[in-house]
């Protein structure tokens, strides 16, 4: 479990209060568009939250944003039909009970207005005063914001889920481009050097690739916030993988010299592509564009060497290898390990040493 010491969202909140600031829009639209990402994640492994709220949304010790308690979340793709959540943020078809995945996005509506308007935009003094507000979606539209976030907020409190946007559709809405040029803080083209390592990744070993997926996932995404950051701006559908389409787009628009043919761009995404469905997810992106003598430390190289040498022999055998990799949820052929153990036991005694490695 990851320790969130950097308190609730509401704790910075009302610490600007007290000095008496209020909470930026631009604040506001990093903390909705990362819980946003996270909805969208969890939306598309079928996972549903159901109480998103304030004191569920946590900033860890390096200041990134955390979506929290996840006791009421439920894996489905059938309608549910129980009450689930917080009366003040819960959407009307949880009231009614009959609702899908789409009452996280009302629910984190709700923690949007709060943020721009300092309140919430469904009160009362009972819950049935408060619930019938929310069957009518009747609220006060918030005054000191922009016309985006008002239009924002409008779409993700729609009483209709059918007309509601889905996790996606909302990152993809004119108030978050808004909010990065407010602060001048306009998008430039893809680096070159993420071109450059994304083409180099060829090549790379199922050991080594599965080793750089084993090391992404067990850093902290403010070591790589700059890579983070490349593949936000070619997943420009915000559907958190990349496919042929955004990376030709991405190369096109970068200052990389090179002309990389349609056949290269198919290349690219085969190679890095560990999970073998034709796309490019955040982690296979990460572990292919990390410049690894940067980020890879002797320190960190050990490690990762022990994620394989679960036996600590200081070696790696085969039934190693067959093991990490079931770990990881991937199947591996017995030929697929040999070809492992030709590329990278150099000294043909049937181990891999971490020299090797």
């Amino acid at each position: 479990m990851q320790n969130c010491s950097g308190g609730e969202l509401f704790d910075s909140f009302e610490q600007l209060e007290k000095k008496g600031q209020k909470y930026s829009e631009k604040l506001a639209a990093d903390v909705i568009r990362k819980c946003l990402g996270a909805l969208q994640h969890c939306h598309s492994m079928n996972i549903v939250h159901r109480d998103i709220k304030p004191e569920n949304i946590m900033y860890d010790g390096q200041g990134e944003i955390q979506l929290v308690d996840f006791g009421l979340a439920k894996q489905t793709q059938k309608r549910m039909d129980e009450v689930a959540g917080t009366p003040y943020f819960m959407a009307p078809e949880v009231i009614d009970e009959h609702y899908e995945y789409k009452c996280d996005i009302w629910s984190l509506g709700v923690v949007l207005y709060m943020l721009v308007a300092g309140n919430l935009p469904f009160n009362g003094y009972s819950k049935p005063e408060v619930y019938g507000k929310i069957r009518k979606g009747f609220y006060r539209q918030p005054k000191h914001c922009t016309d985006a976030c008002r239009d924002l907020i409008s779409k993700m409190l729609k009483v209709d889920p059918k007309q509601r946007p889905d996790a996606g559709e909302c990152l993809k809405h004119k108030w978050f481009k808004d909010m990065k040029d407010i602060e001048g803080d306009l998008e430039e083209g893809v680096s070159a050097s993420i071109i450059n390592n994304l083409k180099s990744f060829h090549g790379q070993s199922q050991l080594r690739k599965a080793a750089l997926n084993i090391f992404v996932k067990t850093q902290h995404p403010k070591a790589y916030e700059d890579i983070r950051n490349q593949f936000t701006k070619i997943d420009t559908d915000s559907s958190g993988v990349i496919d042929v389409k955004e990376l030709r787009q991405a190369i096109k628009e970068s200052d990389f010299q090179s002309v990389v043919s349609d056949e290269e761009i198919d290349e690219i995404i085969a190679q890095i592509d560990y999970d073998n469905n034709g796309k490019i997810n955040y982690t296979e992106f990460i572990a292919a564009a990390l410049p690894i003598g940067k980020y890879l430390t002797q320190d960190r190289l050990n490690a990762l060497f022990a994620a394989f040498d679960v036996d600590d022999n200081k070696e790696i055998t085969e039934d190693n290898i067959k093991n990490a990799f079931t770990k990881l949820g991937r199947e591996i052929s017995d030929e697929d390990v040999k070809a492992i153990m030709l590329q990278h036991d150099t000294d043909k005694n049937g181990i891999i040493s971490l020299t090797e490695f």
